[in-house]
């Protein structure tokens, strides 16, 4: 059961894809940026950057 199930017409496929695109968009802009994953963290309130780190890679493994 997706927890996406009853907020969008979406399936899960093409949620999955969704947040894999926008997963690539941020690290891109991040990099072109020369912002490390450690400092983006910190600028969204993480202490370390494995929650961030997690967030931008795991994406591609959904």
């Amino acid at each position: 059961m997706s927890i996406f199930k009853n907020l969008c017409v979406a399936d899960d496929e093409e949620v999955q894809e969704f947040i894999k695109r926008i997963a690539a968009n941020v690290k891109r802009i991040r990099l072109e940026k020369g912002v490390t994953q450690l400092a983006l963290a910190l600028m969204i309130g993480q202490k370390s950057a494995a929650f961030y780190a997690n967030a931008e890679n795991s994406a591609k493994d959904r």
